[in-house]
């Protein structure tokens, strides 16, 4: 979750809801997404000992109970119709809605996120990485967003080259 640059098509418009305000979409399309889930209910369905723990375990029986039910067309992107070589900015605490405009280059960008009133290095690194946490809490208070990369005591270099903690990779 926080911040991510998506590649988009030159003109591209984030749809809107019947309110007016931002739909959040994730940045993969319908058919993607259910291929995607369609497979892993295959290999669920091969794998007797993963079904037999999730029903001993979890109470799951079905795959839908495992993984949760097939995706709704209402939470991911269309199908682009041209090429996407432009960059917009999306927050990703929802499934993704934008926070910039679209820009031609990655220069453009930059540009802006420093108008923006981050610094240059923080918005040179948030390109690189293509992504920013939320927030992170140190000593010093609570940093959001795209300045992270500004704090050297958050980040050290191997943290912010292995980009954001995916669920289970969590040292808990």
């Amino acid at each position: 979750m926080g911040r991510e640059i998506r590649r988009v098509p030159e003109g591209w418009e984030h749809p809107r809801g019947i309110t007016g305000y931002f739909m959040p979409l994730s940045d993969q399309t319908y058919e993607d997404a259910l291929a995607d889930w369609l497979k892993e209910r295959e290999e669920w369905l091969a794998d007797e000992a993963t079904r037999k723990k999730a029903a001993s375990t979890y109470n799951c029986h079905t795959f839908e109970d495992w993984h949760g039910e097939a995706p709704d067309p209402a939470y991911y992107r269309p199908t682009f119709s041209g090429a996407a070589t432009c960059y917009q900015v999306y927050e990703t605490v929802s499934e993704g809605t934008p926070v910039s405009p679209v820009f031609p280059d990655t220069d453009s960008l930059i540009a802006w996120l420093v108008n923006q009133g981050h610094s240059r290095h923080a918005a040179e690194m948030f390109v690189e990485k293509e992504w920013a946490p939320s927030m992170a809490v140190t000593p010093r208070g609570i940093t959001m967003n795209i300045d992270v990369f500004d704090d050297p005591e958050l980040f050290t270099a191997a943290e912010v080259e292995a980009g954001p903690i995916e669920e289970g990779d969590k040292n808990d």
